[in-house]
């Protein structure tokens, strides 16, 4: 636009924009339907790169709401088999699928009308891909002209079998299901106490898990050590062969091990507890646990030590989101659509982890329905649909 006011003005000494400002005829010279043509559609992508977190419903629910306020929505699946939300369980959803290239090229021809939807469908999907080749294919497809005619609003449902980076990267605006939301912890917490010989079989456990995270970590070596462990085996058979755990093996030759340096911490306490830690083991599979080691206490929290409890599993579940993100936190901030009601006091601070980490935090919550969904629970999930369309359309660039 910018160019052609330099051209048309070309010829002039000097120029009053506020005065000689030329009109539209002029500035759309010998292409005037460039002027008349609409924004491309405003593109919604549903992702998500983890299953069961209510992707597929979402996308659905969302075309369904945009379409019933009146806008031309194409909902655009970008995964293979059928998908349904709720209230669309009956529904066959066409089973063409020409591949994203060829519906990027020829969206006319691809683009079915779903009756009794109130919008389009199309598939297009490209498995085992989901990079910068898919971004751009989908780029492509939006700026067709047969999209910029047709349609106002597009749905991409990318869940995790579909291109969910592909269309986080081409969206307008990106919302992330999600259904594992942090539960605040309860007042009261159940303690163990040890006694001193509970206190050595922690010890030992401890000691057992460093041994088997720095196990044998090359064939050679854990040849090595198969072969050790039959040595050790031949010459304790007796008493291995009354074990009833199958890592006893493993366990004794461990302890015979570890021996001296148990014997210079525990002193006269390590033998007593050497030898009834096997003992304690099953019987602490079979019961639950041995009076010899500790005694359950419970306790109630401070309010200083519930707070730092409720931090500690909100930072736990923003860490979480942000690890199954499919896309990376930047200049366009995904939003988080909880599919799981919060409490209050979770709610607030689970915001502003999600702030921190640049995500937003929808303010609606998606129900989750299950498998049995009454006439109640689905008017209330296509009412939550209905308020994430409009909050969606409201964060959506005009």
């Amino acid at each position: 636009m910018v160019l052609r006011r330099i051209r048309l003005f070309a010829d002039h000494d000097t120029v009053d924009f506020r005065s000689a400002l030329p009109g539209e005829a002029e500035l759309a010279g010998p292409q005037p339907e460039l002027l008349d043509r609409p924004r491309r559609p405003r593109v919604i992508a549903v992702v998500s790169s983890k299953g069961g977190h209510g992707c597929s419903s979402l996308a659905a629910g969302l075309a369904q709401a945009l379409s019933a306020q009146g806008h031309r929505v194409l909902y655009l699946l970008t995964a293979r088999g059928g998908r349904s939300g709720p209230g669309l369980q009956g529904h066959q959803w066409p089973e063409a699928d020409p591949g994203l290239a060829a519906v990027s090229q020829e969206p006319d021809r691809h683009v079915l009308a779903v009756p009794g939807l109130g919008h389009a469908f199309v598939r297009c999907s490209a498995p085992g891909a989901d990079g910068p080749d898919q971004a751009r294919q989908l780029a492509l497809l939006m700026r067709r002209p047969a999209l910029d005619r047709a349609f106002s609003h597009v749905v991409i449902d990318a869940s995790p079998a579909g291109l969910p980076r592909a269309a986080a990267s081409t969206a307008d605006l990106t919302l992330v299901p999600w259904r594992h939301m942090p539960r605040p912890p309860g007042r009261d917490i159940t303690e163990v106490r040890l006694t001193p010989q509970g206190e050595v079989w922690a010890w030992i456990e401890g000691a057992y898990r460093d041994f088997e995270n720095s196990g044998p970590t090359t064939l050679e070596n854990y040849a090595a050590y198969e072969q050790r462990l039959a040595q050790f085996a031949r010459h304790h058979s007796t008493q291995a062969a009354d074990d009833e755990l199958e890592d006893t093996l493993a366990r004794r030759l461990f302890l015979h091990d570890t021996d001296e340096a148990g014997r210079q911490r525990w002193g006269a306490r390590w033998e007593l507890a050497r030898d009834g830690w096997i003992a304690h083991l099953r019987h602490q599979n079979a019961t639950g646990w041995d009076e010899a080691a500790g005694a359950r206490v419970t306790r109630t929290l401070s309010d200083q030590e519930w707070e730092a409890a409720l931090r500690s599993k909100v930072a736990e579940a923003a860490d979480e989101v942000l690890w199954d993100l499919p896309i990376s936190t930047g200049r366009r901030r995904p939003c988080l659509v909880p599919t799981t009601r919060m409490p209050a006091d979770v709610l607030r601070p689970f915001r502003q982890a999600c702030t921190a980490q640049g995500l937003r935090l929808s303010s609606t919550v998606l129900p989750d329905l299950g498998n049995a969904i009454g006439p109640a629970s689905l008017a209330r999930w296509e009412d939550a649909a209905r308020q994430l369309a409009n909050e969606a359309h409201a964060q959506l660039p005009q």
